[in-house]
C-alpha cells in the first residue's frame, strides 16, 4: 500500500512540475544546414510551430539559442535580421514578393513559404518518378514532446518494420515530417500542442496537395501527430470550438508578426479559419488513392466531425471522402492517452485524447468515413495484445515493435482485402 501511495505521489509531483510550463521549443537549426529533400534514402521536412518550412541555411546552427529563445518561430528569428532575410529570398529566387517587402522583408514571408512548399512537392515527385510508375509515398509524422533524435529513432523503427513486412508492395519513398511539438512539457499540453499541430498540418497540406496522382500516398501518424495529419487532409474547426469557420480565434493566429492596420491598431491577418478558405495555398488534397493510419491518436474523436470539410468548398461534392482507408489503433491501456490514469479527470484542461483508446471515439470516425462519405472505409486495429499487456506503452517505437503492428500495416498498406481482426479470447 505504501508503494502505491509513493507512486501516486511521485506521479502527482511530476505532473505539477510539467504543468508549470509549456516546455521548450524544438528547433531544427542543425538539420536546416542541409536539405532533407536532397539526401538519399528517406526525405525529411522540418516545420516550425507556425507551419513554416525551414529553408536551407547553414548559419542557423550558430544561432540556435536565439531561435530557441524566440519560442521557435522562424519568422521572429529572421525578422531581427532583415538583410539576411533579403539574401535568403534572393538565393531562393523568390519572384513574387509583394511591393511592401522592399521596405519590410517580413512581408515577403508568405510568398517565400509558398515557394518552399512548391519546391518540396517537386522534390518528392521527382524522387517518386525516379522509383517508377506507381511508387508509393509513405509519410511519417511523429508526436508531441520529441527531440529531433527521438523522432528519428521512432521513424527508423517504423521503417524497419516496413522492410520486415515487405510493405508497401513495390517501390516506395519515405517522407519524414519533423515538427515543433515542444519538448519537456506534458505530451498532451492542450493550449500549446493543438494549435502547433494544426499549423503544421496546414504547411503539410500545401505539399501533399501537389503530390502527383500517379503515386499512392500513405500517411502514418503517431500521438498528436494525428492532429497534424488530419489538418493536412481536412479543415478541423469543430473540435477547436470554431463552429463558424470564419471565426477569428485568438489562439489560432499564425505568422503573428504580419498584421493589418485597422482603426489605428494592428490586427492579425493570418488565422487558421481564414486559411481554410485559401485555395491557392491550402487546398486539401484531392488525391484519388490516399490512406491514413493513426497510431495512439492523441486527439478527440470529434476531430473527425469535420471529415468532409474540405477546401475548396466547405461541403465535399457528392460527399466523396476521397481518402480510401482510415485506420485507427486501439489501446485502452496506453498510459499517456489515459493521462497517467491519475489525471484522467482533467481531460478538458489537458486535452481530450480518446481517439486511440475508446470505441466511442472511433465510432465517430466510422460514421463519417463509412456512412457519410463514399469510396472510403475505416478500420480499428487493436494494439492491446492478448499477451502483451505492459510490454509497450505510448512511444511509437514500442508500437512499431509490437506483435500487432503487422496487422496495422497490412490494413493500411496492402492492396489485398484487409485481414479479419480477431478479438482476444475472454
Amino acid at each position: 500500500m505504501k508503494n502505491v501511495r509513493l507512486v501516486y505521489l511521485l506521479g502527482l509531483l511530476t505532473m505539477l512540475v510539467l504543468l508549470t510550463g509549456c516546455g521548450r521549443a524544438v528547433v531544427f537549426a542543425t538539420q536546416a544546414g542541409t536539405s532533407g529533400l536532397r539526401q538519399p534514402g528517406a526525405l525529411s521536412l522540418y516545420i516550425d510551430r507556425d507551419g513554416s518550412l525551414y529553408p536551407i541555411d547553414t548559419a542557423l546552427h550558430r544561432d540556435e539559442r536565439q531561435l530557441r529563445s524566440g519560442a521557435g518561430y522562424l519568422l521572429n528569428y529572421y525578422a531581427s535580421q532583415p538583410t539576411r532575410l533579403r539574401q535568403l529570398y534572393a538565393g531562393y529566387g523568390v519572384s513574387d514578393l509583394p511591393a511592401a517587402a522592399a521596405a519590410d522583408p517580413e512581408e515577403g514571408w508568405p510568398a517565400f513559404q509558398a515557394l518552399l512548399r512548391r519546391q518540396a512537392a517537386a522534390a518528392v515527385n521527382q524522387r517518386l518518378d525516379q522509383l517508377g510508375a506507381g511508387a508509393t509515398l509513405v509519410v511519417l509524422i511523429h508526436g508531441f514532446n520529441n527531440t529531433p533524435d527521438e523522432a528519428t529513432k521512432s521513424f527508423e523503427a517504423v521503417e524497419a518494420r516496413l522492410r520486415a513486412e515487405h510493405l508497401p508492395q513495390g517501390p516506395y519513398q519515405v517522407l519524414r515530417v519533423y515538427w515543433d511539438g515542444r519538448r519537456g512539457a506534458i505530451p498532451f499540453f492542450f493550449k500549446i500542442a493543438q494549435p502547433n499541430a494544426q499549423f503544421v498540418g496546414l504547411g503539410l497540406r500545401g505539399i501533399l496537395s501537389r503530390v502527383s496522382h500517379a503515386h499512392p500516398v500513405r500517411i502514418i501518424t503517431h500521438s498528436l501527430g494525428t492532429l497534424a495529419g488530419c489538418n493536412a487532409l481536412w479543415n478541423v474547426v469543430t473540435s477547436m470550438g470554431m463552429t463558424d469557420t470564419l471565426a477569428h480565434a485568438p489562439h489560432m493566429v499564425f505568422w503573428q508578426n504580419l498584421t493589418t492596420a485597422r482603426n489605428g491598431r494592428g490586427v492579425p491577418r493570418y488565422y487558421y479559419a481564414r486559411a481554410c478558405h485559401d485555395t491557392a495555398n491550402y487546398q486539401t488534397p484531392t488525391h484519388p488513392d490516399l490512406r491514413m493510419g493513426c497510431i495512439a491518436a492523441a486527439t478527440p474523436g470529434d476531430t473527425y466531425l469535420d471529415y468532409l470539410n474540405r477546401t475548396p468548398g466547405l461541403a465535399t461534392t457528392n460527399h466523396n471522402g476521397l481518402y480510401r482507408r482510415i485506420v485507427i489503433s486501439y489501446n485502452p491501456t496506453d498510459i499517456v492517452l489515459n493521462k497517467l490514469y491519475v489525471f484522467a479527470f482533467l481531460h478538458r484542461t489537458l486535452g481530450i485524447t480518446n481517439l486511440g483508446r475508446t470505441n466511442y471515439a472511433y465510432n465517430i470516425v466510422a460514421e463519417r468515413v463509412n456512412h457519410l462519405s463514399t469510396g472510403g472505409r475505416s478500420y480499428q486495429v487493436p494494439f492491446y495484445g492478448c499477451h502483451e499487456k505492459g510490454k509497450f506503452n505510448h512511444g511509437l517505437t514500442g508500437y512499431a515493435n509490437s506483435n500487432q503492428m503487422p496487422t496495422f500495416l497490412n490494413v493500411l498498406l496492402s492492396d489485398s482485402p484487409p485481414p479479419a481482426i480477431m478479438p482476444c479470447p475472454r
